[in-house]
Formats: C-alpha cells, structure tokens, sequence
C-alpha cells in the first residue's frame, strides 16, 4: 500500500520541491488546523439558524472536523517532505 502511495505521488510531481505554502503546512500544521477549523466554525454560524442549540453544536462539530483534516493534512505534507529529503541525500 505505502509502495502504491508513493508510486502515484511521484506520478502527480511529488519528487517537485514544496512550494511556500506546502513548506508552511509542514511547519504548521495545527495551526492550519485552527485557522481552517475557526473559519469553518465561522462560516457555519453564518449559515446556520442560530435559535437551537442542535445548530450550535453541529457548527462546532463541523469546525471541529475541517480543522481535524486540516491538520491532518498537513501532518501528512511533513512526512511527504521528510520523504523527499531522505530520497535526495
């Protein structure tokens, strides 16, 4: 399975150096976890009815998880990272 990932992220141009913000998502990756969970928090109380408390806790719930796939995300992108240095030195 680890052998297949690495097969097609080669073939999508994962051997290319990060670009700056894939540099920040490996350097940062609960903070773009916050970032992303807040916004999706925001966004949901934006969205949402604001008279129940159901509503309420399915916005946080939401905020919770992008932030969570966020942040995951971007503990992935440092091992991608960490990878390719390996693979160059």
């Amino acid at each position: 399975m680890g052998k297949a990932f690495r097969a097609i992220d080669r073939a999508l141009g994962g051997t290319q150096p990060p670009d700056r913000p894939q540099r920040f998502a490996a350097r940062h990756p609960l903070v773009l976890g916050l970032l992303a969970g807040l916004a999706s928090f925001l966004f949901g109380l934006v969205v949402s009815d604001h008279d129940s408390a159901m509503s309420l806790f399915l916005t946080s719930l939401f905020g919770i998880a992008m932030g969570s796939i966020f942040a995951a995300t971007g503990y992935a992108e440092r091992k991608r990272q960490a990878r390719l240095e390996r693979a160059q030195s």
